[in-house]
């Protein structure tokens, strides 16, 4: 058994993604609960449910590593409300940098989530990586998910639009803001990591699944010698985060055509899912 096999996502005999959802203990639960009434208070009445998603909702959380993910329910979304949620995600981000990398909240109007027209990714994160602390559940209405091909998709589809992105950020980054700078390299590292470990896994029997980038890793250095060599720095960049934005901007120029070409061929040979 490698290191990190018990990251791998767990099914049951018919195949469906069986996760075994918990909140963390402390000090997390307790900035969770702090979290939450900072929610409700600043949101008010157009808040209807608050879920964790990611690692703190496997309990697998790495001390300043882990970003901390949300993801709110709302009556009504507007310039208002999303304007109030970017301030409470870069005052969360300052006030628990020594605990999370970032904290991210994605917000959504209720009648979309609690809808029949949310798309096959909300499902997903929904049902499959996702606890609600409060409110509506909207996870108890969506069916089980098995671990097919659609799944590895969810991380291969859209490296052109991510990748584009990235570049876009190195571009505009200020070269002093150094938390920033290492912010983005972190991330940057996540997102390759998770996206190469997609397209090696989708070809293995019995399929494996995970987001944690260590079992990720793990994966790529067993499968594909090629790949581990092309991500090492970008993994050790995950714990250990460049400051340097012109050898951040010189790196993605090098690995984001490599990484698109991988993505563009597994989606041709896929093109049915």
């Amino acid at each position: 058994m490698k290191v990190y096999d018990k990251y791998f996502w767990k099914m049951d005999q018919s195949g469906y993604i069986d996760n075994h959802l918990m909140l963390p203990g402390p000090p997390y639960n307790l900035i969770l609960d702090d979290i939450l009434e900072l929610l409700k208070e600043q949101i008010g009445e157009n808040l209807v449910s608050v879920f964790v998603r990611g690692s703190a909702a496997f309990n697998n959380i790495v001390l300043g590593i882990s970003d901390l993910d949300l993801i709110l329910g709302v009556k009504h979304k507007n310039l208002k409300t999303t304007t109030l949620i970017d301030n409470l995600c870069k005052q969360l981000s300052l006030k628990y940098k020594t605990f999370f990398c970032e904290v991210g909240i994605a917000c959504f109007t209720d009648s979309y989530l609690g809808g029949e027209t949310k798309s096959f990714f909300s499902k997903f994160v929904l049902k499959t990586q996702s606890v609600c602390i409060y409110g509506r559940d909207y996870s108890q209405k969506i069916n089980r998910i098995s671990l097919n091909q659609q799944v590895y998709k969810l991380d291969i589809s859209f490296c052109e639009k991510k990748m584009q992105r990235f570049r876009n950020e190195v571009k505009t980054l200020n070269f002093a803001n150094s938390e920033e700078v290492k912010s983005l390299s972190r991330h940057i590292g996540k997102y390759l990591i998770r996206t190469v470990f997609a397209i090696l896994a989708s070809q293995d029997q019995p399929l494996r699944y995970t987001r944690d980038v260590r079992c990720c890793f793990e994966t790529i250095q067993q499968d594909s010698m090629i790949w581990s060599e092309r991500l090492k720095k970008y993994y050790n960049w995950v714990a250990c985060p460049i400051n340097n934005l012109k050898v951040l901007d010189q790196e993605l120029e090098i690995i984001a055509p490599l990484v698109i070409s991988e993505c563009n061929v597994w989606l041709e040979t896929n093109s049915n899912v």
